[in-house]
C-alpha cells in the first residue's frame, strides 16, 4: 500500500517492521501475497532480525509451497530466490535434517548450495565471511544453551524456570537471562522449531491441558498457539521439516494414547495424523532425514522395544527392527543421518542406521539418565541430568542428578563433563540455541 500510494514515511516504517519483526511478518497471510520480486528483495536484506537462517529458509519454502501450481511458484523462481538464503548460517542440524531433505532442493544447483554450506560450516565456525555469503547483522555467536522446566531435587518440585546459559569454554555456565513457563505445569513436551521452541500440553496439578505456546528466540517472549485436539501429558514431541509433531502420551482419564498430531504452518491448527500402531507414553521421538521416528515407549504394564517410522507420502506407520534392548525413560537424537538412543535407567547407548535398517549396540554411558534430554553440540551428544537410582530421595525413589555426560560418536567413548546442570533436574528439556539470547 505504501509503495502504491508513494507514501515514503509509511514505506520506511513498514520496512522497519518487516526487518525487525520477521518472525511475525512471515506468519501473516500478506506475506504469501508478496510477488516473487518482492520476496527476492526481502531475502536479500542484511537487516532481517533473526538468530540464524533457519527461519528464512522455512519462510521461502512456505511461500513457494503456497504458490505451487502457478507461474510464480516455478522451479526457476525458487532457484532465483533460494540463492539469497544464507544456508551456511542455518543451524547444523537444520541443514542436515531439514534443508537436505526438502523436495524443492532436489536439483543439482540447490545440492551444490547445500554442499557449499556444509563445507563452509566445517571450516571455522559461524563468523567465517565466505565471499558473497556475509552474515546478516543480527547474527551472534553460537554459544547459548537453554534449560526448561522439569522436576528439581530434593523434593521433586515442579520448576517453571527457563534458564539461558552461556556454555563458556566448556568450563562454566553463565546465567544470561531468565524467564518462566507461561503457567505452572509439568510432564509437558517441547521441541525446537524455526524461530523458537514449541511447548505442548502437560499437567497443572489439577488438570491435563491442551494449551500450547511458542517461546520466540531470541527475544524470549511467550505466545499462545493453537491447542491440541486431545489434552495430554507424558507425550513426546519433535520438529520434522519445521513442523512440530506430538506423539502418544496420557489423556485426562489416565489412558495411554496412540494419537499423533501435527501443527501445520498453513492451517495454524493441529492436524490429526495416523495413530501409532500401539498406545504408549514416554516414547522416544527423533527427526532424521525429514522423517518422524518413534522408538520404545511404555504403558503401565509394558516397556516396548518397538521402532516405527511415519511415511508422510503414504500417511501410515512402517515397523522397523526392534531396539536391541529396552531403554526406559531414555532419549534420542539424530547425528550425521543416524539415530542414537541413549540414557534411561539401563545406561543404554545404541545406534540405528536408517539406510541399512539395522542397529548397533555401543558403549554404555557411565551414569543413569532417566527422563533426561539428549542434544547434539559441537560434534558430541550430551545427555543432561535426569533421575538416578544411585541418588535416592527420602521416599526411596530415584533421585535427581545434575551430571552431564558427553558421547563422541567418532570414538564411541563417554566423558563426564567438568560442568553440571545448574541444579538436579529430571523431565526437563535442554536446547542448544545457535545464537546469543
Amino acid at each position: 500500500m505504501a509503495t502504491e500510494q508513494n507514501a515514503q514515511l509509511l514505506k520506511v516504517k513498514a520496512e522497519e517492521v518487516m526487518m525487525g519483526q520477521f518472525q511475525d511478518v512471515i506468519s501473516y497471510p500478506e506475506f504469501q501475497n508478496l510477488s516473487v520480486e518482492e520476496l527476492e528483495a526481502y531475502m536479500q536484506s542484511d537487516n532481517i532480525n533473526i538468530p540464524n537462517e533457519d527461519l528464512v529458509f522455512g519462510a521461502v519454502v512456505s511461500w513457494f509451497r503456497h504458490k505451487r501450481g502457478n507461474e510464480e511458484g516455478s522451479n526457476y523462481n525458487f532457484a532465483r530466490v533460494i540463492k539469497h538464503v544464507r544456508l551456511r548460517y542455518c543451524s547444523s542440524h537444520y541443514i542436515t535434517e531439514v534443508v537436505a531433505y526438502e523436495p524443492l532442493m532436489a536439483n543439482m544447483e540447490c545440492q551444490r548450495l547445500i554442499v557449499a554450506a556444509v563445507t563452509s560450516k566445517s571450516t571455522d565456525g559461524i563468523h567465517h565471511n565466505q565471499a558473497g555469503v556475509l552474515p546478516r547483522k543480527s547474527y551472534e555467536r553460537p554459544s547459548t544453551l537453554l534449560t526448561m522446566g522439569g522436576f528439581t531435587f530434593p523434593g521433586y518440585k515442579t520448576s517453571r524456570e527457563c534458564l539461558c546459559l552461556d556454555y563458556m569454554d566448556n568450563k562454566e555456565w553463565k546465567l544470561m537471562q531468565e524467564t518462566v513457563l507461561p503457567q505452572q505445569m509439568r510432564l509437558f513436551s517441547a521441541c525446537v522449531v524455526p524461530g523458537g521452541i514449541v511447548v505442548t500440553g502437560g499437567y497443572t496439578g489439577k488438570e491435563t491441558i491442551s494449551e500450547c505456546w511458542l517461546l520466540s528466540i531470541p527475544n524470549l517472549q511467550w505466545n499462545a498457539v493453537a491447542k491440541l485436539n486431545i489434552p495430554r501429558l507424558r507425550h513426546a514431541s519433535v520438529s520434522v521439516g519445521g513442523q512440530p509433531y506430538v506423539v502418544g502420551g496420557v489423556d485426562g482419564d489416565k489412558h495411554a494414547l496412540s494419537s499423533v498430531e501435527c501443527l501445520s504452518d498453513i492451517s495454524s491448527k493441529w492436524d490429526k495424523m495416523q495413530d501409532l500402531p500401539k498406545a504408549m507414553y514416554h516414547a522416544i521421538t527423533v527427526s532424521c532425514r525429514d522423517q518422524l521416528f518413534v522408538f520404545g515407549g511404555k504403558t503401565d504394564n509394558d516397556v516396548f522395544v518397538s521402532s516405527f517410522v511415519f511415511r508422510k507420502n503414504q500417511g501410515d506407520w512402517q515397523a522397523l527392527p526392534d531396539m536391541p534392548r529396552k531403554c526406559r525413560f531414555g532419549s534420542g537424537v539424530a547425528f550425521k543421518a543416524k539415530i542414537y538412543i541413549m540414557g534411561g535407567f539401563q545406561h543404554a547407548c545404541m545406534c540405528y542406521d536408517p539406510t541399512l535398517s539395522q542397529w548397533t549396540t555401543l558403549s554404555q554411558c557411565r551414569h543413569e539418565h532417566a527422563d533426561a534430554p539428549a542434544l547434539v553440540r559441537n560434534g558430541k551428544i550430551l545427555v543432561c541430568g535426569g533421575r538416578s537410582t544411585k541418588a535416592k530421595c527420602d521416599n526411596g525413589k530415584a533421585g535427581g542428578t545434575s551430571v552431564i555426560e558427553e558421547y563422541d560418536p567418532e570414538t564411541s567413548t563417554w566423558t563426564v563433563s567438568e560442568i553440571e546442570l545448574p541444579q538436579k533436574l529430571s523431565s526437563h528439556f535442554v536446547f542448544s540455541i545457535e545464537s546469543k539470547i
